[in-house]
């Protein structure tokens, strides 16, 4: 019997010595995580040290840059966006409220403010304007590139924001409402445009009547670069008269029946027009009258059908150094038309076709 009970006791006392090896192996696995997560943390913990010390150094760095400098690299912070907007999250106002020494550096800096999309709010119009005027002055006489909403009930408000300003503006996105009669007249006030787009609000091609504004002469002799609708062959040669220093025009014609005079127009480079679906004359009565002797690319959107023999007449005419020529889809030009139009232009090396409208 005390033989039995002593192997009991001992089979009890394994048992418990067991238990705790068991124990203290996991309670060693447990040391070895918590000295595995010491580790980390303090690797952690250098790495934030060092990315600190880093950041210090180079915060230390920026803000020793001489101003110069720092102008420079605000300047490839503004969004790629032709015309900017006063977005508070955006460049360049987002750099007016990171600290006072980049706010005094970005207001100083014209370069930042010579963009802006001019769209008032009639409904608030004094805080719009205020906003809008306290961009412009910062441009400081730089040339201005703006885009513009000019809306029928608010053409006066429009004049009085921008009168200022208007020696400045070289580049003008207009949009034009339809039958708004003033618009015409602020066009004539802006003598440093040399860029100007037209867009119709209301989707109308009857834009601006050029006949009416062909003795407004102060804006159009400046113009270098026309994107705009016309309505007939006729106000594209108009265009062309009132613009004698346009080396771009992009334009989309409509047919008409007036009877052209002929005209040269020297310095036009980049030819860029679009005409209706529908077979029609346009571009053949064009041709016909207009000589281009410094045409280098043509660019003709839905002409059909190709009117090769004006085509070929015109470059013999223009004698021009055209190097691109691009069609529209479904336009096709013969090897022989090809080999016809390189003979009289040995400097057209492309002929491209595009899908895209140009207007």
């Amino acid at each position: 019997m005390a033989h039995v009970t002593g192997g009991n006791e001992r089979g009890c006392l394994a048992f418990h010595i067991d238990a705790i090896l068991h124990e203290m192996s996991g309670l060693y696995a447990v040391m070895d995580s918590i000295k595995n997560l010491r580790l980390k943390l303090v690797e952690q913990k250098d790495k934030i040290v060092q990315s600190m010390t880093l950041h210090k150094r180079l915060v230390s760095a920026v803000w020793r840059l001489p101003p110069e400098i720092l102008s420079h690299i605000f300047m490839y912070c503004l969004p790629e966006e032709q015309y900017l907007s006063p977005a508070p999250r955006l460049a360049p106002m987002l750099l007016t409220r990171i600290c006072r020494r980049w706010r005094d550096v970005a207001v100083a800096t014209p370069g930042l403010w010579c963009r802006l999309f001019v769209d008032v709010d009639y409904s608030d119009w004094q805080p719009t304007a205020f906003g809008c005027n306290s961009w412009l002055k910062r441009s400081r006489q730089y040339p201005l590139s703006l885009a513009v909403k000019f809306l029928a009930d608010g053409i006066a408000n429009q004049r009085i924001l921008l009168q200022p300003y208007l020696n400045q503006i070289s580049s003008l996105f207009a949009y034009f409402p339809l039958y708004c009669t003033d618009t015409p007249f602020m066009l004539t006030e802006l003598v440093a445009l040399q860029e100007l787009v037209i867009h119709n609000l209301d989707y109308n091609p009857a834009l601006l009547n050029f006949e009416q504004l062909s003795f407004l002469n102060p804006t159009w002799p400046h113009l270098t670069n026309v994107h705009a609708r016309i309505l007939k062959e006729s106000q594209v040669l108009l265009l062309l008269r009132l613009c004698p220093n346009l080396s771009s025009l992009t334009t989309r014609m409509r047919p008409g029946r007036q009877a052209l005079v002929a005209y040269t127009h020297t310095k036009l480079q980049s030819f860029r027009i679009t005409a209706p679906r529908t077979p029609d004359r346009c571009l053949p009565r064009l041709m016909n009258a207009l000589l281009l002797p410094d045409l280098r690319v043509l660019e003709a959107i839905n002409i059909t059908p190709w009117p090769h023999k004006e085509f070929k007449a015109f470059l013999a005419r223009s004698r021009c150094p055209l190097e691109t020529l691009i069609l529209g889809a479904g336009v096709t030009i013969k090897n022989d038309q090809r080999a016809e139009y390189t003979a009289l232009i040995p400097s057209l090396e492309y002929i491209k076709y595009s899908s895209y409208h140009l207007v």
